[in-house]
């Protein structure tokens, strides 16, 4: 079982903004203030905060996320208890996971009756869970390197008054282009298994801490391209893949599979059919909203 490195947490955040515009303004003091440097406005940093059993998680984002530039994020995670916080690590290391949901940007569509309504909302998904409208931030070090995280497990220990940080960016790109200019949800997700003591060693289910941050992105905004709940409304439109969709109670469900590849929208349902065996259907969705293909496996 690996342990992860763990340090005392600084200064709040807010001491330290705060001896920054100190410094800074004690640097403007020493010319006259028609010979100072013209400055663009900084934006404010826009701060969530969240807490539970001891532990708190603090995510802070440099200003509004930027349609197609790189938008940086801060996490804290501080604990302030007498004793050890299991939580769950593995992947690359990093200590919590922070996802912008841009699904209020993009036209939603129409609403469904019974199992197709409940395809359609499990397949737009909620904020970090992997929805065609939500995007993970990178941790710093891999900015701009194509590197993969191992898709492990590791239960990891974070000591009694001890802290992890961690700096993410996001190049402010959805769909394989610029993102659309709008409302956005950012969370920072600590993956928190229990105190030490409290819960087994062996344990794995997480309880995570979420920091919710309702906030938008600025920008020109990307090019106009067909919304994944459009998508979506095109595939369940199609009389065929509804009836395979009908024809499976959600307790069957595997998952559903939306994603864009190549311009066109893949929209599929994975499922337990008879005798355990996955039963698979898709259909292909261009960007003017037609059906271009289907496929049922086996």
């Amino acid at each position: 079982m690996a342990v992860s490195r763990w340090a005392r947490v600084a200064r709040p955040f807010a001491a330290v903004v705060a001896i920054l515009i100190a410094a800074a303004s004690a640097s403007c003091t020493s010319a006259p203030a028609s010979l100072a440097p013209s400055r663009s406005p900084v934006p404010s940093p826009l701060v969530a905060e969240s807490s539970r059993d001891g532990v708190h998680v603090t995510l802070t984002l440099a200003g509004p996320p930027r349609s197609g530039a790189l938008s940086w994020a801060d996490v804290v995670i501080a604990n302030g208890n007498p004793v050890g916080v299991r939580w769950a690590g593995g992947g690359c290391g990093d200590p919590a996971g922070i996802f912008i949901d841009l699904g209020a940007a993009f036209e939603s569509g129409r609403e469904w009756p019974g199992l197709l309504g409940r395809f359609k909302a499990v397949s737009l998904g909620q904020p970090g869970l992997g929805g065609p409208t939500n995007v993970g931030y990178v941790e710093a070090s891999r900015v701009g390197r194509d590197i993969a995280c191992t898709a492990d497990l590791r239960l990891e220990r974070l000591a009694p008054g001890g802290g992890l940080t961690m700096r993410a960016a996001w190049d402010g790109q959805i769909l394989g282009g610029a993102a659309p200019a709008g409302p956005a949800v950012v969370e920072a997700t600590f993956p928190f298994i229990g105190l030490a003591g409290i819960v087994r060693n062996d344990e794995f289910d997480t309880k995570p801490i979420v920091a919710r941050l309702e906030t938008s992105v600025v920008g020109a905004g990307g090019a106009a391209s067909l919304a994944p709940g459009l998508a979506i409304d095109a595939a369940l439109a199609d009389a065929q893949f509804a009836a395979f969709v009908q024809a499976h109670p959600e307790a069957t469900w595997i998952n559903p599979d939306v994603g864009l590849i190549d311009g066109v929208w893949n929209v599929g349902l994975f499922v337990n059919g008879a005798g355990g065996q996955t039963t698979f259907a898709s259909v292909k969705v261009d960007q003017s909203g037609t059906i271009v293909g289907r496929h049922v496996e086996p």
